[in-house]
């Protein structure tokens, strides 16, 4: 090997031991805090504030101990109040498994109805879907299900006891994916 390559080689192995050791022969050095940071999580709840079950015939409304005939309704009322607080999300109001219990008891039901105040939104059979943003925060949502009793009530459903309570009405209030 040529001395001006052995002196090449020397140079660089110096030059690699001295940025390797990850400091400096500085005697000064500084930091600084950074103030006033924070990360903050957004907010989405939904709480019940009010829920009721009542039967209708005509005009008339009717407490649930009153037997079924074909033309009546079972209405229910729900009312919950929105937590949102930096997300947005989609409220649905699912209605679906208490029509289908109210069904496997034999009593027909026509098509259910839902009436929401509140949020703007859309209903497709038994579900009702809105979006929700932060300028719903706080505010109450009134739902109103309409379940009416088919004119064409089966004789099999003479004498049931439909129990709502195994297959509630529910409110789903899920966040948007912001990506």
């Amino acid at each position: 090997m040529g001395r001006a390559l052995r002196g090449a080689a020397a140079a660089s192995l110096a030059l690699l031991l001295l940025a390797g050791t990850g400091s400096s022969y500085a005697s000064w050095s500084d930091a600084s805090a950074v103030d006033g940071t924070s990360v903050r999580s957004g907010a989405l709840r939904s709480d019940l504030e009010a829920a009721s079950v009542s039967i209708h015939r005509g005009d008339t409304v009717l407490p649930t101990t009153t037997p079924l005939l074909p033309g009546d309704a079972i209405v229910v009322e729900t009312t919950v109040r929105l937590t949102v607080g930096g997300v947005a999300g989609q409220l649905v109001l699912d209605a679906g498994a208490t029509a289908d219990a109210i069904a496997a008891q034999g009593v027909m039901l026509d098509a259910p109805t839902i009436a929401v105040t509140g949020p703007t939104g859309s209903t497709s059979g038994a579900t009702w879907r809105g979006p929700v943003t932060a300028a719903e925060d706080g505010a109450l949502v009134t739902a109103t299900i309409n379940l009416p009793i088919s004119e064409a009530l089966a004789p099999t459903a003479q004498g049931s006891t439909i129990d709502l309570s195994t297959t509630p009405i529910t409110w789903d209030l899920t966040q948007e994916d912001a990506r």
